[in-house]
Formats: C-alpha cells, structure tokens, sequence
C-alpha cells in the first residue's frame, strides 16, 4: 500500500502526486521537469493538460505551496476508492492487528473525503473478528461463516438483496439450515455480530413464511360452508361483509332520493369575456351585494354624529332615496370604509373618489321634452 496525500499535507506527498502526472522519479530536476514538459509540447499539441500545468507549477517554484493542487482532489479519492476496494476483498485474511492498522492508515488519507470515510466506518466492527484461517469446521457452519463475512464485506445498500439471494438458494434444504443457524447463534457469538439479521431470517424463516401466508389470508375472502343451511351451500361466512352491505344500500337511498334516476341533465356554466360586455353591478335590479352594502351604510350613518362626519345626514338621505343601482360594489365599499373611518377623507385621493360618489347619489333632474312644432301633441 502507497502513502498518499493525507490532510496533513507535505511537501514530499505533494512531490508525490506531481512527478506521477509527468511520469517522472520523485527526485527529478527542475531541469529534468521542464525538458520532460517540451518533449511532450507537439503530442499535447502544445497545450498540456491542466493536471500537468498544476503539476510543473508545484514543482518548479522554490516556495512550493502548502495546498493540494485541485485536480490532485480527484485523482486522490480515486486512488483511495480502489486502496479500500482492494482491503475490502483481503479483509478476514488480513490478521486482526495488521488488518487494523491498515485501516487506521486508510481512515488517516479519507478524512478529505466523507463517503470513503464511511465505507472504512462501516467495517470498524469486524476488525477484530475472526478470519478465514479461524472459522469452524463443521462444513454447515463453515459456509454460514463465509456467508456472513461475505455480507459483511458488502456495500450496506446491496445487504438487502443479498440477503434475500441467499434465502433463496439455501430453500430446498431450509430445514437442515434453519438447524444449522440456530446451533451456529449458540456456538459462534463473534461471527454472529457480522450480520445477525441473516442468522435471524434464516433462523425462523418457516415461522416468517407463516406470518406471511396468514396475512395473505387476511386480505383475501375465502368462501365457507353456511351453518344455517344444513350444510349443502356454501356462502360469506361470519357477516364478514354486512358492512359493506349496508354502505351499497344507504348508497343506494340516497341515490334514489336525490333523483338520481331522472332524465334531467344539468348545464354546464357558460362564461362569457368581460371585454366590451355590459357591468353586471349596473344591470337591471341591484346586485344582492349591492343591497347589503347599501344597509350596512345606513346602519352606520345612524351611529354616526355630526362632529363625526360633517354631511352625515345628507348622505343618509341620498342613500336613502339613491338605490343601490347608482353605484358599484366597490362605491359602495368605499362609502361604507369611509362612513366607518372618516378620518379617510384627509387625504386628497380619497377625497375626491367620496365627492364622485356623492355626485352619482344626487337625485336625476328630468329635462323636459322640447316639444316640435312640426308635429302637434
């Protein structure tokens, strides 16, 4: 196993990495740096690699930088990823105190790279367990003990499934094995903790499948012989099913009572374009809103005293004799805003919206007919 580049970085790891980009000894020249760089100008088409560029830099200035050139981050986690892969594979053949210290010198490098520091985390509990030169040798509990280090050995995503393969494979003889793993849980307890989740599945494998078809049987009705018939018929046994009886029924009342039955089809609303279409607030006959808020003004005025709103009581006879129909619903809640607030109409805007509004409250004067003296009444 190499040294690599470690959070603590020196300068010899640093050499390390850049005389590996240019393929060169770590103990090249400058000179030696600089002629592998031109002799390789007309291969790159004299533009070297950015990997290169950062790797000349380092190498050729006298006050070398503390700091890991950044392409240098991933060729590090890359060259960790395949240190851990190969560990991974060697790991129970390792004995425990050199499988241990080679973990400690790959967790030391991972601390500039999370996800490799948790792949090392997860195996910190089979460091000391027991390798392939101690496992038993009873052939059923030697392959139960190669099984577990093999899941134990295994990327924490793809447990799941491997699991359920082996379960799989281990089925047709599942009474010798469930045996073997219940004797295998009292005898190797060590073993046991690289994944008991295993022992335990296969352990009670027969019980689980039990749990499973009862559950099955739950969600599936299954005809029963009557009682009540002497025992020719067959029917729904036990009123299983008389609550949904009764919902089909009340569904059914209902239905009927609704009219349900009848040819009558309803219209779907039509919407028609606001644009150049007649306000529906000055239709003929008020809108309801319209009414509401005419009473909800005068109901207020009633409250209100002279020192509140100055023409309070000629509002309230134009209201009065107005109609609802002389404004919109949204006059009309500007009057109701204002008769409530009246310290509203300090401000010039407001002030002059409430004078259009009391104009549109004035009683119409009726023009008289000129009457055509070509045409006799």
């Amino acid at each position: 196993m190499t040294n690599g580049i470690s959070p603590d970085l020196n300068d010899a790891a640093l050499v390390q990495w850049a005389t590996r980009q240019l393929g060169l000894d770590e103990t090249a020249s400058e000179t030696a740096v600089r002629a592998a760089v031109r002799a390789r100008l007309a291969q790159d088409d004299f533009l070297p690699a950015l990997r290169r560029q950062q790797a000349v830099q380092l190498l050729c200035r006298a006050d070398r930088p503390k700091v890991l050139p950044p392409l240098a981050l991933d060729d590090e986690e890359q060259r960790l990823r395949e240190e851990i892969d190969e560990f991974v594979q060697r790991f129970f053949q390792l004995g425990s105190a050199e499988r241990r210290r080679q973990w400690r010198a790959l967790q030391r490098q991972c601390q500039l790279f999370p996800p490799l520091a948790a792949r090392l985390g997860a195996l910190e509990a089979g460091l000391d367990a027991p390798g392939t030169d101690a496992l038993p040798v009873e052939p059923e509990a030697r392959e139960l003990a190669e099984q577990l280090q093999s899941l134990f050995t295994a990327r924490p995503a793809v447990r799941p499934g491997l699991r359920r393969s082996l379960l799989k494979k281990l089925e047709p003889e599942m009474d010798r094995w469930m045996a073997a793993a219940w004797d295998f849980r009292a005898k190797y307890p060590p073993l046991v903790a690289l994944d008991a989740r295993f022992l335990e599945q296969l352990a009670n494998w027969k019980q689980r499948k039990k749990q499973q078809a009862r559950g099955r049987r739950q969600r599936i009705p299954v005809p029963v012989e009557s009682s009540s018939t002497g025992g020719g018929s067959t029917g729904w046994g036990g009123g299983q099913y008389a609550w949904l009886v009764i919902v089909i029924v009340v569904g059914l009342l209902r239905l009927l009572a609704s009219g349900g039955g009848s040819n009558r089809t309803t219209q779907p609303p039509t919407f028609q374009s606001t644009r150049g279409a007649a306000d529906p607030r000055k239709m003929d006959g008020p809108p309801l809103d319209g009414l509401f808020l005419q009473s909800d003004v005068l109901r207020e005025l009633e409250k209100k005293r002279p020192v509140d709103l100055e023409d309070a009581d000629e509002l309230r006879s134009a209201v009065q004799a107005g109609g609802s129909g002389r404004l919109t619903v949204e006059e009309w809640r500007f009057l109701l805003l204002v008769v409530k607030t009246p310290a509203l109409l300090k401000d010039e805007v407001r002030r002059g919206l409430y004078a259009n509004i009391r104009e549109k409250l004035q009683p119409r004067k009726e023009v008289p007919l000129r009457r055509d003296p070509d045409f006799p009444p």
